[in-house]
C-alpha cells in the first residue's frame, strides 16, 4: 500500500467514492494509487501541465500495477479533461487564485461534481470564488505536516449563491471548530490579519475593511466558546 504525506492524505480522504476521478496538477501520481487502493475510483485520469511530472507519475502507477485503470494526460487545467472522465475531482498543491481559475475554466463542474482542493496560499480568494458563483463548500479540515498547517476542502454546485460575510472567506466554518489544529489555524489568520491592519493604520492607509472583518472574525469565535 501507498503511504501519503499528511497532506496528501487528508485531501484524499475528502474524496467521496466514485467511478471515475480526475486528479490535476499529479506529480507523482501518489493520490490516484492512493484513491484505487482504497476502493474511492475504479479509473483516474492524472493530469499535469508539464511531460516531467507525467513521468513521475508514469513510475508510479507501473509500480503498483495500476497501468491500465490510470491515463496519464498533459493537461493545462482541466482543459483536456472530458466532462465524462470525472465525478470527482482533485486539485490539490496549487495557490487558491489558480485553483479558482481552473474551476471557472470548466462550467462542466457544475454539472454534479464533487470538487476536493488542497490550496496553498490565498484560500479566502478560492473560498470567495466559490461562495460567489454557486458552489457549496461541503467539508473543510486542517492537517498539521511539519510545522505547517493545511487546508483541504472539498466543494459541489447548488446554484445557489452563498451569502456569507467576508470573514468566511478566510475561516469559513473552521472558525467554529474545537480541534486544536485549527483553533492554531484561524489563529494564524488573525494574527495576520492583525500585522496587516497595524501596518494599514502605520503607512496612513484605510484600515476600516480589514478592521471590519477581524471584528467579525473574533465575534464568531466567540460563538465557539459559548
Amino acid at each position: 500500500m501507498i503511504n501519503l504525506t499528511p497532506r496528501l492524505l487528508k485531501t484524499a480522504e475528502l474524496i467521496t467514492p466514485c467511478k471515475k476521478l480526475a486528479d490535476i496538477g499529479t506529480d507523482h501520481a501518489y493520490i490516484p494509487v492512493y484513491a484505487l487502493q482504497n476502493d474511492l475510483a475504479e479509473t483516474v485520469v492524472a493530469s499535469d501541465i508539464n511531460e516531467g511530472p507525467l513521468n513521475n507519475a508514469a513510475k508510479t502507477v507501473k509500480q503498483y500495477g495500476f497501468e491500465d485503470r490510470v491515463v496519464l494526460r498533459l493537461s493545462d487545467g482541466l482543459e483536456n479533461i472530458e466532462e465524462t472522465e470525472a465525478d470527482a475531482i482533485v486539485i490539490a498543491g496549487m495557490g487558491g487564485e489558480l485553483i479558482a481559475k481552473i474551476i471557472g475554466d470548466a462550467p462542466w463542474l457544475k454539472n454534479n461534481k464533487q470538487i476536493i482542493m488542497q490550496p496553498m496560499t490565498h484560500f479566502e480568494d478560492l473560498r470567495a470564488f466559490l461562495c460567489d458563483n454557486g458552489y457549496k463548500i461541503t467539508k473543510e479540515t486542517v492537517v498539521r505536516e511539519g510545522k505547517r498547517l493545511y487546508l483541504a476542502l472539498s466543494a459541489e454546485y447548488t446554484e445557489e449563491e452563498a451569502d456569507f460575510g467576508e470573514w468566511y472567506f478566510y475561516v469559513g466554518n473552521l472558525i467554529y471548530s474545537n480541534n486544536p489544529d485549527e483553533i492554531e489555524f484561524c489563529n494564524k489568520i488573525v494574527s495576520r490579519l492583525e500585522k496587516k491592519y497595524t501596518a494599514l493604520i502605520n503607512f496612513g492607509y484605510d484600515a476600516n475593511k480589514i478592521g471590519k472583518i477581524l471584528e467579525e472574525i473574533k465575534y464568531e469565535q466567540a460563538k465557539r466558546n459559548i
